[in-house]
């Protein structure tokens, strides 16, 4: 539609090339679960339309690399099990620190409206809606330091710290990295900063933006009890899982924002 009333009216239109770096961090709040900030980074394609001098729609196509981190301090907790021969015990962990990163991918296409001051220097402002289509594997890695695991029998009123085929020990540092489903994203857009005009019909556009995620990031259906359980692999027995597929946290939803700098470098048609 922006092609064909391109083609029927004679008003300026933009193409333009942009590398943004941001902070990106979650909107959610979990129960001794942390987030901290993260940078990520895009590229785009973008394509804008002027409708006269000062407002213009534009759209484009970029891609973004998204990193989210989370941080348990001095996680613990115990649960009941049972062991290769029946016997019933209670399995108990203690961490310094439970961290975890999630990363993920995305082709993010913005819609928005622009207005923008007359002369060589101008301030501009624009704002719309963003849809992000994840693309590639979301992945997540738990890591957990200084963790100690034990298994208390309440039959003999003892608590064993091995062997560690059992998942009973010490170890200094433990990593482990898993696939989780991540969903296409909504967001809201928002951009203020400069355009100078260079020229030949060129120009540079610096802004700074946010962009705020509007729709549950994770879905996962298929969830655990605990955050660590136990494999038949006897070299590796432990298998740490991610906070968004525990069973307690299903009702928490995952919303992220970015907050960040844009350069574009623009040429109008």
């Amino acid at each position: 539609m922006l092609v064909a009333l391109c083609c029927a009216t004679g008003f300026a239109q933009e193409v333009n090339v942009s590398v943004s770096g941001f902070f990106n961090n979650t909107q959610s709040s979990i129960k001794a679960v942390d987030s901290q900030a993260t940078i990520g980074y895009g590229i785009g394609l973008g394509y804008r339309y002027y409708l006269n001098e000062s407002w213009s729609i534009g759209t484009e196509v970029g891609y973004q690399h998204k990193e989210l981190y989370f941080i348990n301090r001095n996680a613990n907790g115990r649960w009941s099990s049972m062991d290769i021969e029946g016997d019933e015990y209670e399995f108990r962990y203690k961490t310094r620190n439970s961290k975890e990163y999630l990363t993920y991918n995305s082709v993010h296409i913005p819609l928005t409206i622009q207005y923008e001051t007359k002369g060589t220097v101008k301030w501009y402002v624009q704002t719309g809606v963003g849809l992000s289509l994840k693309v590639g594997t979301s992945q997540t890695e738990v890591v957990m330091n200084d963790l100690h695991t034990s298994g208390y029998y309440p039959k003999w009123d003892a608590e064993l710290t091995g062997p560690s085929f059992m998942g009973f020990g010490y170890q200094d540092h433990l990593s482990q990295k898993s696939n989780i489903k991540v969903e296409n994203r909504y967001s809201w857009l928002f951009e203020t900063g400069i355009k100078q005009e260079l020229g030949n019909k060129q120009s540079l556009y610096i802004g700074a933006f946010i962009d705020l995620g509007l729709n549950n990031l994770i879905k996962e259906d298929n969830r655990v009890s605990n955050p660590i359980s136990l494999s038949t692999n006897l070299d590796n027995p432990l298998v740490l899982h991610s906070v968004w597929k525990q069973e307690r946290y299903k009702t928490q939803e995952l919303k992220d924002y970015h907050i960040g700098i844009k350069l574009r470098y623009a040429f109008n048609l």
